[in-house]
C-alpha cells in the first residue's frame, strides 16, 4: 500500500474516532515501540501539542546566520566547481581486481578541504529542512547536484574526467548517507519551486545525482509535514514522466499511477502513453488479478493488446495477464487468441509450446505460428548485423528469435532437413557450445531412440 493511500485511510479512521480512542491508541504505539525510536516519536509528539510554534519563534534569529552559512559555502562550491581547489590521488599498488578486490583502486588526499566544504553544505542541506529554508536550500542542493571535483594525480591520468558527488560516494569520500542527503535535496527541490516547474526539476536532479532506487514516496516521508499542492502536482508529475522514454521514468511513472485514486485515470493513462510506457496496462492488469472484475478487466487486456507495438515484449507479458481472466471466465477461445498474440510479440519457445500443446486444436494456429517465428527470426538474423533491440537499457524491449530457439521449432515441426540445413552444418568438431549442435544431437538420438527391448 503507497503512501498516499495509507494516509487516506488513517485519516478516515481517526476521524470517527473519539479523543479516548486516539489517546489509547498513541499510547499502544509508545508501549510496543522499540527503544532506538522512541526519541524521535517524543520530538514528533511534541510538534504536534503545540511547541512547534514555540521552538520555531525561538529559532527565528537563526534563519539569518544560516542564510549567510549557505551564502558562504556556495562561493566554496563555486571555487571546487571551477576546479581551483581539488583533491590529490594515488594508484595503489595493494590492489587488484582478483587478489585484492576489496582494498581501494586509489587512494584520495585532501589537501585543501574540499571534502570537509561539501561534508559542511551537506550538513547546511538538513538544517534547511529543520528550519524550513526552502529557497536558499533548494538552491545548494541544485550547486551539489552538478557539482564536479577534479583530482590532481593518477585518477586524472587513468580517467581525465572530475568526480560527481555520486562517485565521492563511491569511493567512500563522504562523511553522509548519501540517499538520505539526496532524498532531502529533492524535498527541498519540492518545496523550493513552483508547481510548474517542480516536476522537471526533481527528474533532472535524481538524474545528475545518479541515484535511482529513490521514489516519490521517499519525498513524501523526507521533511516535517506533508507536501503542499500535491494531489496537482501528481498530475504534474505523470504528464511529464509520460514524455521521458527512460527506464528510470518508467518506474517512477508505474509508481505515480498507483498512487492516483481514481482507476479510470490510471486507465487513461495507460492509454496516453501505451507506446511509451506500455507497463502501465500490464500493472493495471496485474494489480486487479484478485479483484474479480474480469470481464471488464479482460476488455482492458484486450484493449492493451491493440494498444502496445507488436514488437513489444511486455505486449506478451499482457497478453498472458489477459488469457487468465478469459480462463476465469472459461472462455477459451480468447484464452487461446491471447497465448497466439503472446507468441507473437515473445516468440519464445516457452509461448510456442503453450500455444502448441495447450490449444485445443493445434491445426487451428498452426499456419499462424508458423508465419510468426519465420518472420521474427528474418527480422532477427537482419538486426543482429547490427545490434540486439531486446537488450538496449532506454528503450523497450524487441520481439526476436536466435537460430538455436528457432531451430528447436523446426524439430518439433517435424522440419528436419530444415534443422539440418540451418542449425547443423558446423564443419569444424570445437567451437560447438553457443551453436544448434550439441542440442540437435540429442534431440535426434531421442527421436530414433526406440525404447529397450
Amino acid at each position: 500500500m503507497n503512501l498516499p493511500v495509507f494516509l487516506n485511510k488513517v485519516d478516515a479512521f481517526a476521524s470517527k474516532m473519539s479523543h479516548e480512542d486516539l489517546a489509547g491508541f498513541v499510547h499502544e504505539i509508545a508501549r510496543t515501540l522499540p527503544e532506538e525510536k522512541r526519541s524521535y516519536f517524543l520530538d514528533t509528539l511534541k510538534n504536534f501539542s503545540g511547541q512547534k510554534t514555540q521552538r520555531k519563534i525561538a529559532e527565528d534569529d537563526g534563519y539569518n546566520t544560516l542564510a549567510e552559512d549557505i551564502e558562504a559555502i556556495k562561493g566554496k562550491l563555486g571555487e571546487i566547481n571551477d576546479g581551483k581547489r581539488c583533491l590529490e590521488s594515488e594508484y595503489n599498488e595493494e590492489w587488484d581486481d582478483w587478489y585484492n578486490p576489496d582494498a581501494d583502486e586509489v587512494i584520495f588526499k585532501d589537501y585543501e578541504n574540499v571534502l570537509d566544504d561539501i561534508d559542511e553544505a551537506i550538513e547546511l542541506i538538513h538544517r534547511c529542512i529543520d528550519m524550513e529554508l526552502y529557497k536558499e536550500g533548494c538552491e545548494l542542493a541544485e550547486l551539489l547536484s552538478v557539482l564536479e571535483v577534479s583530482a590532481d594525480g593518477d585518477y586524472n591520468d587513468m580517467d581525465g574526467s572530475p568526480l560527481s558527488i555520486h562517485e565521492l560516494d563511491r569511493y567512500r569520500l563522504l562523511d553522509c548517507d548519501f540517499k538520505e542527503t539526496v532524498k532531502e535535496c529533492l524535498y527541498l527541490t519540492y518545496m523550493g519551486n513552483q508547481i510548474s516547474d517542480r516536476a522537471d526539476e526533481i527528474f533532472c536532479m535524481m538524474e545528475n545525482f545518479e541515484c535511482y532506487d529513490l521514489s516519490l514516496e521517499n519525498i513524501l516521508q523526507a521533511g516535517d509535514s506533508e507536501l503542499p499542492e500535491f494531489d496537482a502536482f501528481l498530475t504534474e508529475w505523470i504528464a511529464y514522466l509520460g514524455q521521458q522514454g527512460s527506464h528510470h521514468a518508467g518506474q517512477l511513472l508505474r509508481e505515480a499511477q498507483v498512487m492516483l485514486p481514481d482507476e479510470n485515470v490510471q486507465i487513461a493513462n495507460a492509454r496516453k502513453y501505451a507506446v511509451v510506457h506500455p507497463s502501465l496496462y500490464k500493472q493495471f492488469l496485474e494489480m486487479k488479478l484478485d479483484s474479480g472484475e474480469n470481464e471488464k478487466l479482460l476488455q482492458i487486456g484486450v484493449e492493451a493488446l491493440g494498444q502496445i507495438p507488436e514488437s513489444y515484449v511486455i505486449r506478451s507479458q499482457a497478453a498472458l495477464l489477459t488469457a487468465e481472466y478469459a480462463c476465469k471466465l472459461q472462455d477459451k477461445d480468447r484464452a487461446e487468441a491471447c497465448w497466439l498474440e503472446a507468441f507473437r510479440s515473445d516468440s519464445t519457445v516457452l509461448n510456442y509450446l503453450r500455444i502448441r500443446f495447450r490449444t485445443r486444436d493445434w491445426t487451428k494456429y498452426k499456419d499462424a505460428v508458423k508465419t510468426i517465428y519465420e518472420q521474427v527470426y528474418k527480422e532477427t538474423e537482419e538486426k543482429s548485423k547490427h545490434m540486439d533491440n531486446r537488450y538496449l537499457a532506454d528503450r523497450q524491449a524487441e520481439n526476436s528469435l536466435h537460430k538455436n530457439e528457432y531451430c528447436l521449432m523446426l524439430f518439433l515441426e517435424g522440419q528436419f532437413e530444415k534443422v539440418l540445413e540451418t542449425g547443423m552444418n558446423e564443419k569444424g568438431v570445437l567451437g560447438w557450445s553457443m551453436t544448434f549442435m550439441k542440442q540437435g544431437l540429442a534431440l535426434f538420438l531421442l527421436l530414433l531412440y526406440e525404447g529397450e527391448e
